[in-house]
């Protein structure tokens, strides 16, 4: 082998090296398990107990302002509801003709039963027009709102900045959707979606 082979070889396996070092560090602790994160824990404090949380309330115990607040059990859930909710949103509004329905197919596992046969039936109704022309969405949440809540199920509007390519198109164009969420197993699913 020549030295300017041997050269190539050594750059592909340090790019490969450094490809799999970056991998792992951004796949690491990026999420917060609120039954784990010692921020979310129960507030355990044996002192005089004024400060203590009522039964159904967690502790957070170290926000940006270094000051302690009680977060309740409920505004938890919520948040995690209106996570659910953005995530949802995204995947649902975010598709391209060439990826033939994969935001669907992805979004299954994560689907009532009652919205995976609408998912079923949005896809048999629409991949004859997947051939016809080139398109592309994307869509990203700006803000969402909690309208309906309770411990069982929520109903989130999502406001959202949606870009849209094809056939030399190109619209940019903010879009509201409702979002419903139902809980099983201690996760939210999503029940159903309609863009307003």
């Amino acid at each position: 082998m020549n030295i300017r082979k041997i050269f190539i070889i050594i750059i592909v396996i340090l790019l490969i090296a450094l490809g799999a070092v970056v991998i792992y560090y951004f796949s690491q602790g990026n999420e917060v398990n609120l039954n784990t994160d010692p921020r979310y824990t129960e507030n355990k404090d044996a002192g005089g107990g004024d400060n203590l949380p009522q039964s159904g309330q967690n502790k957070f115990i170290g926000d940006d302002s270094g000051i302690d607040r009680v977060v309740p059990k409920v505004e938890l859930e919520e948040i995690q509801a209106m996570n659910k909710a953005r995530f949802f949103t995204e995947m649902m509004g975010s598709y391209s003709t060439e990826t033939r329905f994969r935001n669907l197919f992805d979004l299954k596992p994560f689907m009532t039963s009652k919205m995976k046969v609408w998912a079923d039936n949005f896809i048999s109704n629409n991949k004859d027009f997947l051939n016809e022309k080139s398109n592309s969405v994307t869509t990203r949440v700006l803000t969402n709102e909690i309208e309906r809540f309770n411990t069982q199920s929520a109903l989130v509007i999502v406001s959202t900045r949606r870009e849209e390519k094809g056939d030399g198109d190109y619209k940019v164009y903010n879009q509201e959707a409702e979002v419903g969420l139902i809980k099983s197993n201690n996760d939210w699913l999503l029940d159903s979606f309609e863009w307003q």
